[in-house]
């Protein structure tokens, strides 16, 4: 079962693959530019032999943008680490105002997208969001976090 496990491999991979912002792409300095056609990530661009963060949100949520914001404030955290921000399908078109708003483009550590392998089934408890799973180099479960979460219990598990 890959439920609580991030794809390991390519052809796992396509049954978990994530959108970036509607039409858009990252060039290899993480900003984003504007393309005609959906870009997919795969296990392969998180590739960091560190632990990933995958954050499942709404962007018209007021605790995921909190959560989002205290990030941002430590960004410098994120050494090796990379935090992938997960929405439902249904939030793509909030996606891009969401991220112009964090400045996700500014990033290169982080990537958003809506959910196109329904990996928030098989992941997302159900209690409260934003849920940030935490996933080691092997992309095994390590820990998950529901509702709003301070920066001191991320640190330990940040790279």
């Amino acid at each position: 079962s890959t439920a609580g496990k991030v794809p390991a491999t390519e052809s796992e991979a396509g049954h978990h693959r994530h959108k970036r912002h509607h039409g858009e792409s990252s060039d290899e300095t993480g900003s984003y530019a504007m393309e005609s056609s959906k870009k997919f990530l795969t296990n392969d661009d998180f590739d960091n032999r560190a632990n990933l963060l995958v954050m499942m949100f709404n962007p018209n949520c007021s605790h995921c943008e909190d959560e989002t914001q205290v990030i941002e404030g430590n960004i410098g955290l994120f050494k090796k680490s990379k935090l992938i921000l997960l929405a439902n399908p249904l939030m793509w078109d909030y996606i891009p105002n969401f991220a112009r708003s964090f400045h996700i483009a500014n990033y290169p550590m982080i990537s958003i997208g809506a959910d196109s392998s329904n990996f928030i089934d098989k992941a997302f408890l159900y209690k409260s969001l934003p849920q940030i799973n935490v996933y080691n180099h092997h992309r095994e479960l390590i820990h998950i976090f529901t509702g709003d979460t301070p920066i001191d219990s991320l640190k330990p598990f940040i790279q």
